[in-house]
């Protein structure tokens, strides 16, 4: 998974609480072909601190980190 910001790949611990994540599942070459030429729907399901956030297809999701509980 990538974590981007500020259109930049996130390569640390920490992202910043004051511009929007954007996660994004990243899949090899391979994966990527084998789902493309079989007609498959892959949908990822969205959690942050255990609170379902969703579902997406195109294997992404925005979030922004300002809530002082997800230290819980």
């Amino acid at each position: 998974m990538e974590l981007v910001q500020n259109q930049t790949v996130l390569g640390g611990n920490y992202v910043s609480d004051r511009q929007e994540v954007v996660h994004r599942i990243r899949l090899s070459d391979p994966d990527r072909r084998l789902l493309g030429t079989n007609d498959t729907t892959t949908t990822a399901f969205w959690f942050v601190g255990c609170q379902y956030y969703g579902m997406t297809q195109d294997l992404s999701f925005a979030y922004n980190y300002t809530k002082d509980d997800l230290d819980q």
